[in-house]
């Protein structure tokens, strides 16, 4: 497709395919504008090894539950987006959906998601040996159906049960959802990593309105590494203003934190809800380096980091770090938990 497809009203959808084995559709320099589906899809695509390429391309001002979906029913579904921009939608479901079973991925670059109204999830994805790659875009002022000061529940980036998440040079801010959402896989060990990227001013009623982690199954681990970014005035209802993590098991969800800075979170609109910037439930191991957790603010415990519930097994190390100005309304501010300090700058302990 080549060309504008504007102003369509009804079931079906502005550009459709049951896409047979192997096959692709692609939308290249057009514009999906102004069109209204009750049931439908702006772009649908479905089948095993289905492929959906959208690039150099603007879909705007559209009303359907689904801007993108790519169902595979066995394996090989993918979305590639580059160099477009997705804005000023209303969805009442996802915002764009990738479900293959297995090895499916969603891929985007070089584009701008942006001014949506989402009542769901965001962009999803979820299968074993699934990924989400995200390179060099912005992912900001997306909101909920509740209107524009109110936080929603749900996630913008949702990865669930996959292989692998990667965020690298791209912005995700001021979106009234929960920015990342991210459960390994039940069946294979997962990765993470956020590079070089802003995850600022997001506010969500879930716990971790920056960064929600959690380990799929009992016997698979989560590494997830952020390094040389931001995550920075986001604000959560519940626990973990700028990031939640939760595991089963502390030897199988590790969290690296390097040359980075969280600042400004805040975790619990009411009482005893913990971390402000860091709050780790259950289990999990973490280590931080060479980083900055400051001003952070919780109505609980650990206004930077908190360890709650937390076996004697899970561990919190700081190396060559700041964490510093961080308030809580019990405790101490800083750090709340077991930890192990080597070279770094603690105000209050």
């Amino acid at each position: 497709v080549d060309s504008e497809v504007l102003n369509n009203r009804g079931n079906e959808f502005a550009v459709t395919s049951s896409i047979s084995s192997e096959s692709t559709i692609e939308i290249k320099r057009s514009n999906i504008s102004g069109n209204i589906f009750e049931e439908a899809t702006s772009v649908w695509g479905e089948n095993n090894k289905a492929t959906i390429d959208i690039i150099e391309s603007t879909i705007n001002d559209n009303e359907a539950p689904v801007i993108f979906y790519s169902y595979g029913n066995y394996s090989d579904a993918h979305i590639n987006i580059s160099k477009s921009t997705i804005s000023g939608n209303k969805v009442n479901s996802v915002l764009l959906s990738e479900s293959g079973y297995e090895n499916s991925h969603l891929n985007i670059s070089d584009s701008t998601i942006s001014s949506n109204i989402i009542s769901s999830n965001g962009i999803s994805t979820s299968g074993d040996n699934n990924s989400i790659n995200i390179q060099n875009s912005i992912l900001c002022d997306n909101i909920t159906d509740y209107g524009g000061d109110v936080p929603g529940q749900y996630p913008l980036i949702r990865a669930s049960n996959i292989n692998a998440l990667d965020v690298s040079d791209s912005n995700i801010c001021n979106n009234q959802l929960q920015a990342i959402r991210i459960y390994g896989s039940y069946q294979t060990n997962s990765t993470a990593s956020i590079k070089n990227s802003a995850i600022n001013n997001n506010h969500s009623t879930a716990s971790g309105a920056g960064i929600y982690a959690g380990q799929g199954g009992k016997a698979t681990k989560l590494d997830l590494e952020i390094t040389d970014s931001s995550i920075s005035n986001n604000k959560s209802n519940s626990s973990g203003g700028g990031m939640y993590i939760s595991a089963y098991d502390p030897l199988l969800v590790n969290l690296n934190i390097i040359n980075t800075t969280i600042s400004s979170n805040q975790g619990g609109q009411s009482d005893h809800y913990n971390g402000g910037g860091i709050v780790a439930s259950r289990a999990a191991n973490i280590a931080i380096y060479n980083s900055t957790i400051t001003s952070n603010t919780t109505t609980g415990f650990g206004g930077g980091i908190a360890m709650v519930g937390a076996d004697e097994s899970a561990s919190l190390s700081i190396e060559n770090s700041i964490v510093a100005d961080n308030t809580s309304a019990y405790g101490s501010g800083d750090l709340y938990g077991n930890f192990t300090v080597e070279s770094s700058l603690i105000k209050d302990i």
